[in-house]
């Protein structure tokens, strides 16, 4: 909707409220003169007549009942008219809302599209908002897609079974999707949706049952995830490895900041022919943990004199604000 139409819906909603106010300033004063009322006693009884409560006529003269005809005939009217372009005024803002957010998404590329903001889903995108990687959820439920939206996150209510959705979630740009649904179905229709849609998206898909797995494979996820069992080896391995644990939480947050994350070098980035040590001159504080390169065995802890190209992909450790700039620097 073009501004100059959004601007007129405003002033026929104000000219409409005007309007009614107007009506009920000269209804009370009219009531006022002919039955010799109170202010509040006329207020109050054009007030239930324009509501349509009328309790009773309150003693009503001849006179009175002619005003009380005219103020019911025009006072519904106007009332109704401006519940209406208030109904309508509400529609346009929502759909204003939409279309901001449409914009929005149709500008990602090589993002994560996050199907059900729950559990599951919100520490994850936590941390792809920290490290500055795109993503996009989708949200059938009013609960859910209220808070993603609080959070300031891109989010589309909608059911991410359906083509539509996943299409308008940019899906053919898309690099990973989620299918965190807690209805395995649901789950399992997602991904046999988004692998139709897209032959290259890597599919991440959350199993609560060990036999829905074998199914949500041959639907297409490329990989599957059991929350419950991950929780379970990660408290196993806190209780059986207690120095490592230590170890490895000490060292994932150092100043309550230090993250992990991928950073893919893509061609005629400021990354491609760069060395690993004059890229870590610049970067005080990055730790280069590996190196994955396509077709090749990955490399702990590279050499200095690695030097970087187009599609390496770096595990690397640093505060989020490094991290965002190195993401940066890997993208022409």
């Amino acid at each position: 909707m073009h501004i100059w139409e959004q601007e007129q819906a405003v002033r026929r909603l104000i000219r409409a409220m005007l309007g009614l106010i107007g009506l009920v300033v000269t209804s009370t004063v009219v009531l006022m003169w002919i039955e010799t009322w109170s202010f509040f006693d006329a207020l109050y009884f054009t007030l239930i007549t324009i509501t349509t409560v009328g309790y009773d006529d309150q003693g009503l003269s001849g006179q009175g009942r002619w005003m009380a005809g005219l103020l019911m005939t025009c006072g519904i009217a106007t009332l109704s008219y401006v519940l209406a372009l208030m109904v309508h005024a509400t529609q346009m803002t929502e759909l204003r809302r939409r279309k901001r957010m449409q914009q929005r998404i149709d500008g990602l590329e090589k993002h994560t599209i996050v199907c059900g903001f729950g559990r599951m889903a919100a520490p994850l995108c936590r941390a792809l908002e920290e490290t500055g990687s795109p993503f996009v959820v989708i949200e059938a439920r009013d609960d859910g897609f209220e808070r993603a939206r609080e959070l300031g996150y891109a989010v589309l209510r909608g059911s991410a079974t359906e083509d539509a959705t996943l299409r308008a979630a940019g899906i053919d740009r898309a690099d990973w999707l989620l299918a965190g649904l807690d209805d395995a179905s649901d789950n399992i229709v997602t991904v046999l949706s988004a692998r139709a849609l897209s032959a290259e998206i890597s599919i991440i898909a959350r199993s609560e049952q060990a036999e829905d797995e074998r199914k949500l494979e041959r639907a297409g996820a490329t990989q599957v995830i059991h929350p419950y069992e991950i929780g379970g080896l990660e408290v196993a391995h806190r209780i059986l490895r207690p120095d490592g644990e230590r170890m490895l939480r000490g060292f994932v947050q150092v100043d309550g900041d230090l993250m992990i994350t991928e950073v893919e070098v893509q061609p005629d980035s400021a990354l491609d022919g760069v060395r690993l040590s004059e890229y870590g001159r610049a970067m005080t504080g990055v730790s280069f943990i590996a190196l994955r390169r396509p077709g090749k065995t990955a490399l702990l802890q590279p050499r200095g004199d690695t030097e970087l190209g187009a599609g390496d992909v770096l595990i690397v450790a640093g505060e989020p604000a490094q991290l965002h700039g190195m993401r940066a620097a890997a993208i022409p």
